[in-house]
């Protein structure tokens, strides 16, 4: 597991260009935090600290999240970020963080250590924001491609290999498709959209995709590379290739992104598709304020079904009040609406009205 904690207690505003300074040491054009808007409620802004950690495709935006809510608390707060290959799964159940970053659920040994994590207390699932899952293909002479959630299936599990099998071609009319072999790209390291993509196309083309291939890590046809973004670079350096990545990875690589075909037009990763899927969400336990979404409630008329949903992981009760106070504090900050309009802009999605509230008023719920 690796960190990127500082030796000391920091301000959030000091704490964020910090963390920006150990992304430089590792990648050779870090990007600033995106400043969010500063929504005009008068933040508590508690002292004490808060420790977050979360999968490093989360890094961008948690930064974001940090830098601003220092801008409205003028640095009284501070808010620990640090990195883990299990979006802080391990490190939440055995109290090294308050809050986890997660794109996945618990399973079932880690929800059981983390009610007794919690003071036997249950942990909630809390979301705040979505990531489309989006396909993106390099192939020269063709810019626009659409395949079935079937045929989807094929080519990442290996059952279709080359650009023009008939399936394609069937699906695409008009498109020039070569006789090219193609050569899939997917993450190595477990994420929340391999479980995404994994869990609609077990769905949607259950005869064509395994059930075993709906975890974070699963592996398809094809290669790995770690990060997100080397995927992203994979598929563009070279045509006839195709991956998969969240939306906010994606960032602003010369690469086409191919629509899903449920068979009622195509269907494309976009902000507007996107908010659809989340205002169809209906959760798993509709009881609870552990706000876990049923995927397949995504799919609806005109939405973008495979969406990777960030959640933030937490004890519902059983922590120092001190820290609790920061917590509903930070966490009411992200799902502020005026915080959460600057989303777009680091390729997440904000939360629809309903969605938010009912995150606020878990977030609210926290004892």
């Amino acid at each position: 597991m690796s960190r990127h904690r500082p030796p000391r207690r920091l301000g959030a505003a000091a704490l964020a260009m910090l963390l920006l300074g150990a992304l430089a040491a590792c990648d050779s054009a870090p990007q600033p935090p995106v400043v969010l808007p500063s929504p005009s409620n008068v933040y508590a802004c508690p002292s004490g600290q808060l420790l977050v950690e979360g999968a490093t495709a989360s890094e961008p935006m948690v930064s974001s999240y940090i830098s601003s809510y220092a801008e409205a608390c003028r640095n009284r707060a501070t808010v620990v970020w640090s990195t883990a290959e299990d979006s802080g799964h391990e490190s939440f159940v055995n109290g090294l963080v308050q809050v986890a970053t997660t794109e996945t659920w618990l399973t079932a040994e880690e929800t059981a250590a983390a009610q007794r994590r919690c003071q036997q207390n249950p942990a909630w699932h809390l979301p705040t924001t979505a990531s489309p899952v989006t396909i993106i293909f390099r192939l020269d002479g063709v810019e626009e491609l659409k395949l079935s959630p079937n045929t989807l299936a094929m080519v990442f599990s290996g059952q279709v290999t080359r650009w023009n099998d008939p399936l394609i071609v069937k699906e695409n009319p008009g498109a020039k498709l070569p006789a090219q072999p193609i050569q899939v790209w997917y993450p190595n390291r477990p994420s929340g959209a391999s479980e995404a993509l994994g869990r609609y196309l077990a769905r949607t083309a259950p005869l064509k995709w395994s059930p075993r291939n709906t975890t974070p890590n699963w592996r398809g046809q094809g290669q790995g590379k770690d990060r997100p973004q080397d995927v992203v670079s994979s598929v563009q350096a070279k045509s006839g290739t195709i991956g998969f990545v969240g939306a906010a990875q994606r960032g602003d690589a010369k690469v086409s992104e191919l629509a899903i075909d449920e068979g009622a037009g195509p269907l494309r990763p976009t902000q507007e598709a996107s908010g659809r899927a989340l205002t169809a969400a209906r959760f798993v336990d509709p009881g609870s304020n552990d706000l876990r979404i049923d995927p397949a409630s995504l799919s609806a008329p005109g939405a973008y079904p495979v969406q990777s949903v960030t959640y933030q992981l937490v004890c519902s009760q059983g922590l120092p009040v001190e820290v609790t106070s920061l917590e509903r504090d930070f966490l009411g900050y992200m799902v502020n609406p005026e915080t959460q309009t600057g989303l777009p802009a680091i390729g997440r999605v904000p939360l629809p009205d309903g969605l938010r509230r009912r995150t606020q008023e878990a977030v609210a719920a926290i004892r």
